[in-house]
């Protein structure tokens, strides 16, 4: 049987998918985005606190992501799609390490992408690379703070992610045009959300949801996505713990990177395609959902 097309749930009575609406997802965020605007307001007109602080800023995060987990949740509800399920459980004898291999080629790849980007738009487009580069920069001036970021980046943000992008958006998009099509706009979404790598967040979209399909089983991406973001973090903050983050100085580091990050991208991009094209589903592929998770 290929890929249901229709909404109709005569057609595919045990798809809880078909149910699914994802589209509900959106005036929740736009109520989201709302509220936590509102909330910056009060935060700078009510305290002394900068709404720039990195403890603001975690809040923020924070209900954002509380946001996401009660959108999935009551959307789980309603469509009748059992969480557990969904997540399952790893394959007895799961073989780790080409999740291990597309770990490190992934981040290699998404350190080079962002750093080619990074000088082209310095040429072309300065005052969006300053936008960029200022919005993926945090400063962390505590250890209290830097630790409750690293829980967000290490443990909430993956689980939510990839609950919600490769557990209910390729489920849904995949019962409703095909898995294939499901994959590529969950992964083409996933990138544009994250604008400070989108390069590297669409590659990781797709490595993340074909794992998913091999092991059936959330837990192999939310696993190498935490392990992404557990580098990322100690790299990122910990060899920078004390030094003062100025734009000139990621400007200069830029302009150095440039041909090492296209060597990066030229080493590690024929790798993911081959992946990519290598485990690509077929067209009647089922979601994993419906293999039993």
């Amino acid at each position: 049987m290929g890929p249901e097309s229709a909404d109709d749930p005569g057609d595919a009575p045990d798809n809880p998918f078909l149910r699914l609406r994802s589209r509900t997802l959106i005036p929740w965020a736009i109520v989201g985005s709302v509220a936590g605007g509102v909330f910056l307001v009060i935060v700078s007109s009510v305290t002394p606190m900068d709404p720039d602080s990195a403890i603001v800023e975690f809040v923020f995060a924070l209900a954002f992501y509380g946001l996401l987990a009660a959108w999935i949740a009551w959307a789980c509800r309603r469509a009748g799609i059992d969480l557990r399920r969904l997540v399952g459980r790893v394959p007895a004898g799961y073989n780790w390490l080409p999740a291990l291999g597309l770990l490190v080629t992934t981040m290699v790849f998404s350190t080079g992408s962002w750093f080619v980007t990074a000088y082209g738009l310095s040429h072309l487009a300065p005052g969006l690379l300053e936008a960029l580069v200022t919005l993926g920069e945090t400063i962390v001036d505590s250890i209290a703070v830097a630790v409750a970021w690293a829980i967000l980046a290490v443990v909430i943000g993956p689980v939510t992610e990839e609950v919600l992008f490769r557990g209910m958006l390729v489920s849904r998009w995949g019962t409703k045009w095909g898995i294939g099509t499901g994959i590529v706009v969950s992964a083409v979404i996933f990138g544009v959300l994250h604008p400070v790598d989108a390069a590297g967040a669409t590659a990781f979209g797709f490595v993340a949801a074909l794992l998913y399909l091999q092991s059936r089983t959330l837990i192999v991406p939310i696993a190498v996505h935490a392990a992404n973001n557990l580098v990322a973090t100690v790299t990122g903050d910990l060899f920078a713990w004390g030094e003062p983050w100025t734009l000139a100085a990621e400007l200069e580091e830029i302009e150095a990177m440039a041909l090492p990050g296209l060597a990066m991208v030229v080493v590690t991009l024929p790798v993911i395609i081959w992946y990519v094209r290598r485990h690509w589903p077929s067209r009647d592929a089922e979601i994993p959902y419906m293999k039993g998770g």
